[in-house]
């Protein structure tokens, strides 16, 4: 588990659920560039690693984002505005209770294809990845995605702005005051006031 942040600094385009003959159920991961990287723990456990390193739950967010597209399951995970995760069904059971959903990134997706009754993927990368749905069902997790991915992209940017002003405030408090400091205060006192007016009224 110690490399698994090694791997995810690689970015993530996709991971996959595969079966390693004497291992067991394992994790493909692809990254940013399309290479391919095999972690040796099951994609649950990966996943749950993965949310966790962005200081989120995977019970939360299905919580939140599930209400917002009124869906309880099989929910995108957004941990980054670059990272998004949507749910795939990407291969059929060998036994009972094996995971059969791979997780690939909203914002790695270039295009999306119909083969006979199921589909397809093609990343940036160019990595394909076929899936065990229909053509519908795969765009209608893309769309999904895409609200999520609004949502999240509008409160993640407007946290960091926030962020950025109450840090600014800071610094002021902490050296003199010139007229022209005084006036940039009253300033981002202002665009503080416009951005939290803004949350609360969503």
């Amino acid at each position: 588990m110690k490399n698994l942040s090694k791997y995810f600094a690689e970015g993530v385009s996709a991971l996959l659920p595969v079966y390693v003959k004497g291992v067991g159920d394992s994790t493909l991961l692809i990254t940013s560039d399309g290479e391919k990287r095999m972690i040796h723990r099951k994609l649950k456990t990966v996943i749950k690693r993965l949310v966790s390193q962005y200081s989120y739950d995977v019970v939360s967010l299905h919580k939140k984002y599930g209400e917002l597209i009124s869906q309880k399951y099989k929910i995108p995970l957004p941990l980054h505005p670059n990272l998004i995760l949507i749910p795939f069904k990407t291969r059929k059971p060998r036994i009972q209770g094996d995971y059969t959903y791979g997780y690939v990134n909203y914002k790695c997706i270039n295009k999306y294809l119909p083969t006979d009754k199921h589909s397809r993927i093609v990343l940036d990368n160019g990595f394909e990845i076929p899936l065990l749905q229909s053509y519908y069902t795969t765009r209608k997790n893309i769309l999904n995605a895409a609200i999520i991915a609004k949502e999240f992209i509008r409160q993640y940017y407007g946290m960091q702005e926030l962020k950025v002003d109450l840090q600014s405030i800071n610094d002021d408090f902490n050296s003199p005051a010139t007229r022209s400091d005084i006036a940039m205060l009253n300033y981002s006192m202002g665009k503080l006031l416009q951005i939290i007016e803004s949350l609360l009224s969503k």
